[in-house]
C-alpha cells in the first residue's frame, strides 16, 4: 500500500506538471550549433522578461522542444546566446513550430496566426520607418523624442512628419481591429501618443471593452486613466504640494517631505532630453549664487539607466540634491506631482505651498529672488 502510494501521488504531480505546461513551441534552428537558446515570457509595463527555460543547440537536425504554463495568453521570444537577433511569437496556439535561421535573424511562424499577424505588421511598420533613413535621418526608435529634428532639413522634417503620423494612424487602426489581446498589447507598446490623450483614452477604453477578462488590459487601463489625471488635474500656484520618496544617488530614500520650513526648487529631467541642459546650467548658476543659503534645490532624474545618470552628474559636476525615478512616466515623480513634460519644476514656501511653476530656465534666477528676499 506504501508503494501504491508513492505512484499514485508521482501520477498525480505529472499529470499537474503535464497541465501546467499546456502549451509547447518546437524550434528548429540553424547558425547556432552548440549555442544556448532560450525561451522569454516578455514583460508587460514595468515586469522584466522572465526566463522560462533554454537548452543547447545539438545539431540543425534535432529541434528543440519547449513545454510552458500558457493559460494566458502572451507575448514570448527566443533568444540565442552571442546574437542580437530575437524571435518574438504569441501562444495563442498550444503547439506553434518556429524556424529560425540565426545567420540572418529571419523566421517563420507555424500554427500562430496571432504572431504571423504582429510579424507582419510590425514589418511593414519597420519598413516605412525605414524611409526616415531618406529624409537624412538613421535612427532606429519609434519615439519622437529620440529623434534630433533640428538637425533635418525642412523638406526632409516634412516626410518624418508624414511618417510618423502614418505609423501613428496604422497602428490605431491595427490595435482596433487584431484579434489578439497580446499582439494589441505589443503594438501599444510602440506607439507614441505624445499630446493625443484624447485619442489613447479611445484607445483603452475600445481595447477594454474588446477584451474584458485579459487582465494586462485592465492593468494597462487603470494605469492610463490615472496617466491621464495628470493632464487634466495638474497642481496650481496656492496648492500645497505633496511629498515623493525616491532615491538618492548612494540609494538612500529621500523624501520632499525633509524640505519642510524651507524654500525649496523641485525640478525634473532626462539624460535623453536636451532641452533640461538650459535648466540644469540656469541650477548651477544659482547653486554658485548667494541665493542657495535661502533655498534648497532638488533635481529629479526621470530615467531607467542609473550609469547614465550618475555620469550626466558627474559630467556637469553637479551637487545639490540629485533623485533618480527609474520608472520614469510610470513613476511617483509624474503620477503624484502631475507634471506632463519634461523639463519642468516647482518652487515652494517654507509652508509647502506651490508659489511658482514650469518656470523658464532664463527666469530663474528673477522669479526666484522676487520670492526670496
Amino acid at each position: 500500500m506504501k508503494y501504491l502510494s508513492v505512484i499514485f501521488l508521482l501520477l498525480v504531480f505529472i499529470a499537474c506538471d503535464k497541465e501546467r505546461q499546456n502549451n509547447k513551441v518546437t524550434i528548429a534552428i540553424k547558425g547556432a550549433i552548440g549555442k544556448k537558446i532560450f525561451l522569454y515570457k516578455i514583460g508587460f509595463l514595468d515586469e522584466p522578461d522572465a526566463l522560462i527555460d533554454s537548452a543547447t543547440v545539438i545539431d540543425m537536425e534535432h529541434s528543440i522542444m519547449f513545454g510552458f504554463d500558457g493559460s494566458e495568453e502572451g507575448l514570448y521570444k527566443i533568444k540565442v546566446a552571442e546574437s542580437a537577433f530575437f524571435y518574438q511569437f504569441i501562444n495563442d496556439k498550444p503547439d506553434i513550430q518556429i524556424d529560425i535561421n540565426n545567420i540572418n535573424g529571419k523566421y517563420t511562424i507555424y500554427n500562430s496566426p496571432a504572431s504571423n499577424s504582429l510579424k507582419a505588421f510590425t514589418e511593414q511598420q519597420a519598413a516605412l520607418f525605414g524611409a526616415i533613413n531618406d529624409a537624412e535621418k538613421n535612427n532606429s526608435n519609434l519615439h519622437r523624442q529620440h529623434l534630433d529634428i533640428s538637425k533635418i532639413s525642412p523638406l526632409g522634417l516634412e516626410k518624418v512628419r508624414a511618417i510618423f503620423d502614418s505609423l501613428y494612424s496604422r497602428s490605431l487602426i491595427y490595435t482596433d481591429t487584431v484579434s489578439s489581446a497580446a499582439a494589441l498589447i505589443a503594438v501599444y507598446n510602440t506607439i507614441d501618443f505624445d499630446n493625443h490623450h484624447d485619442d489613447l483614452q479611445v484607445f483603452i477604453d475600445k481595447a477594454s471593452e474588446r477584451f474584458p477578462v485579459y487582465k494586462p488590459i485592465m492593468q494597462l487601463k487603470t494605469e492610463v486613466y490615472a496617466m491621464l489625471s495628470i493632464y487634466r488635474e495638474e497642481f496650481q500656484i496656492g496648492d500645497t504640494l505633496p511629498p515623493i520618496n525616491l532615491p538618492d544617488e548612494t540609494g538612500r530614500l529621500f523624501s520632499t517631505a525633509e524640505l519642510q520650513g524651507n524654500y525649496y526648487l523641485l525640478e525634473f529631467w532626462s539624460t535623453y532630453c536636451d532641452k533640461c541642459v538650459a535648466y540644469n546650467k540656469s541650477m548651477k548658476n544659482i547653486w554658485q549664487s548667494p541665493l542657495t543659503d535661502r533655498i534648497k534645490m532638488v533635481s529629479v532624474a526621470l530615467d531607467d539607466e542609473k550609469k547614465i545618470w550618475l555620469d550626466a552628474i558627474r559630467k556637469n559636476d553637479i551637487h545639490w540634491i540629485q533623485l533618480m525615478d527609474e520608472k520614469m512616466w510610470r513613476g511617483a515623480a509624474a503620477n503624484t506631482l502631475k507634471f506632463d513634460s519634461i523639463p519642468f519644476n516647482f518652487l515652494v514656501n517654507p509652508q509647502g505651498i506651490i508659489i511658482a511653476k514650469a518656470i523658464p530656465a532664463d527666469s530663474l534666477t528673477g522669479v526666484i529672488t522676487k520670492f526670496i528676499r
